[in-house]
């Protein structure tokens, strides 16, 4: 066996065995597109920002899912940055009163999946949130056409 093949192994375990966790995403107003967000919002039928984000991450993650295999073993280990950098963020953080950011819980595994199967690699977790808001945006205008 090939020490890649033995790391790669080894990768997949740790994804499998933390895809179950849950991960805090802190990021600022500013950073969203505010007319994705509202349409989101109209669309999911949700009243706060932070739902229709977290309903557009499930939506990119299970849309994104390859069919007919093991997601965590085909997830592309050089585009998980992110998962890492998100999963080592303080999730206990408490968000000042009355501030401009907005703080998501997603699972682990929608992370990952995005991650590795998105066509850019996300550095930050507003690219993260905005390529999800476009995808899902995407979606909805295919489904239903531009309203």
């Amino acid at each position: 066996m090939s020490n890649s093949t033995r790391a790669r192994k080894v990768g997949a375990e740790a994804l499998k065995t933390n895809a179950r966790r849950k991960v805090s995403i802190n990021l600022s107003e500013q950073s969203l597109d505010k007319p994705q967000v509202e349409k989101l919002r109209i669309f999911y039928g949700v009243r706060s920002t932070t739902a229709a984000i977290e309903r557009a991450i499930s939506n990119a993650a299970a849309r994104l899912a390859l069919r007919d295999c093991d997601i965590l073993e085909n997830a592309v280990l050089d585009k998980l940055a992110i998962v890492k950098q998100l999963q080592t963020a303080d999730s206990n953080e408490k968000l000042p009163p009355k501030s401009e950011m907005v703080k998501i819980k997603a699972m682990n595994w929608e992370i990952i999946i995005i991650a590795s199967q998105a066509p850019t690699s996300l550095d930050s977790s507003e690219a993260l949130v905005n390529f999800c808001l476009k995808y899902s945006s995407e979606q909805m205008k295919a489904l239903f056409g531009d309203a």
